[in-house]
C-alpha cells in the first residue's frame, strides 16, 4: 500500500502524460488489482487514455474495463463510452476471456454501449464453437443484466443472441471435453437465471437439452464437488424444472458418505438449498434421502454430518428453529 500511494502521489504530481496505452492499462490493473481505489489516479488516466483510444490493443482495452469496473469507478463517462466504440470494432480480435470481461465490465459500469453488446452478440452467434463455460457464464449474466434496465438507449436482448448463448453452451457441453466442477456449477446457475428471465423466448425443449447435457456431464464431476457447489447446481435444476436423475443419484452418493464433507460445517443456507432442491423436483430416495435429512439436522443442531446417525424429533428441530427456520421447515417437508 505504502508503494502505490506513492505512485499515486507521483500520479498527482506529474501526470501521466507521457503513458502510452499500455502503461496506463497496466497502472489501472494493477490499482484494482490490489483493491485500492485512488480515485485522482483513474481520473488522470481516463483523461490522458481518452487522447490515445486508438491505439489501445485488445488485451490493454480489456484490463482497462475490467480495472474500472472492479473498482466501480466511472468519472470520466466519455472515456468509456470511446473505449466502447472501439471494443465493438474489434470484437473478433479479442480472447474469449478478454471479450467475456470486457463485455462484463461495461454492464457492470452500467454504460449503456448497445453496439458493443450488439457486436458481442452477433459474434456469439456466429462462433457458438469459440468459447468456454467460464466466459460463457460471464456473458449470461451481463446481457441478463444489461436487459434489465430497460431504460431509454439501453440494450435488449436480440432473441438471436439469446440462441447464440444457449447452441454455444450446448455445443461445449455436448463436447468430447468434460466440465470442470466449478465451471459447470457457474454454468448451470447462469444459464437457470437467463431461463426464469428469457425461458419463453428461446423454446423449451432448446433448454431441456442444454440442462439435460449439463445433468449427464456433470454427474461426472459430482466427486469433486464441495457442499456448496452441489447446492448451487441443485437448485439450478430445480429452477429450470429438469429432473437431472444422473446428477442427483451421483450428488446422493457423496452426502451418504459422510466422509465426502469431513469435519467442514455445512451451513444452513446450503442445507436448505440441497433440501429445497430435492422438494421442487420431487426427488426420492430411501437412503438418499434420509441423508439429506440428517445433513440437514446436523446443520441446524450445529454437529459435524458425522455424527449426525440418529433419528432427529420434531421437538429437538423446533428448539433450534431460530438458527436455521428454513433448513426445519424443509426437512418437516421431506
Amino acid at each position: 500500500p505504502v508503494l502505490y500511494d506513492g505512485l499515486a502521489n507521483t500520479a498527482r504530481v506529474r501526470g501521466v502524460r507521457d503513458f502510452k496505452t499500455q502503461a496506463i492499462a497496466n497502472t489501472a490493473w494493477s490499482f484494482a488489482k490490489q483493491g485500492l481505489s485512488h480515485s485522482r489516479v483513474f481520473e488522470v488516466l481516463a483523461k490522458v487514455g481518452a487522447k490515445k483510444i486508438p491505439t489501445f490493443s485488445v488485451q490493454a482495452l480489456s484490463n482497462t474495463a475490467w480495472a474500472y469496473a472492479t473498482n466501480r469507478h466511472l468519472s470520466e463517462p466519455e472515456f468509456f463510452e470511446r473505449l466502447g466504440d472501439v471494443a465493438a470494432r474489434k470484437v473478433p480480435d479479442f480472447s474469449p476471456n478478454a471479450l467475456a470481461d470486457t463485455t462484463w465490465s461495461f454492464v457492470t459500469l452500467e454504460v449503456p454501449h448497445v453496439g458493443l453488446l450488439n457486436a458481442v452478440g452477433d459474434f456469439l452467434v456466429r462462433r457458438a464453437d469459440y468459447f468456454a463455460p467460464a466466459a460463457l457464464a460471464k456473458f449470461a449474466y451481463a446481457f441478463r443484466a444489461a436487459d434489465a434496465r430497460k431504460r431509454p438507449g439501453t440494450y435488449e436482448l436480440r432473441d438471436e443472441h439469446l440462441r447464440g448463448l444457449v447452441d454455444a453452451a450446448l455445443r461445449f457441453v455436448c463436447g468430447h471435453k468434460p466440465l470442470r466442477c466449478r465451471d459447470g456449477t457457474e454454468l448451470c446457475q447462469a444459464y437457470a437465471a437467463l431461463y426464469l428471465s428469457f425461458g419463453s423466448r428461446c423454446g423449451r425443449d432448446a433448454w431441456l437439452r442444454l440442462f439435460e447435457a449439463l445433468d449427464a456431464n456433470l454427474s461426472r464431476q459430482v466427486r469433486d464437488a464441495g457442499a456448496d457447489e452441489l447446492a448451487a447446481a441443485a437448485a439450478a435444476f430445480a429452477d429450470v424444472g429438469v429432473e437431472a436423475k444422473l446428477y442427483f443419484q451421483q450428488m446422493l452418493v457423496r452426502v451418504v458418505d459422510a466422509k465426502h464433507f469431513g469435519a467442514q460445517m455445512v451451513r444452513p443456507r446450503t442445507a436448505a438449498a440441497l433440501l429445497d432442491a430435492s422438494a421442487r423436483l420431487r426427488w426420492r430416495h430411501n437412503q438418499g434421502s434420509r441423508a439429506l435429512v440428517d445433513l440437514g439436522a446436523a446443520t441446524v443442531a450445529g454437529l459435524a454430518p458425522a455424527d449426525a446417525a440418529v433419528a432427529v424429533s420434531y421437538t429437538h428441530l423446533r428448539a433450534h428453529e431460530t438458527k436455521a427456520n428454513r433448513v426445519c421447515r424443509l426437512l418437516l417437508e421431506k
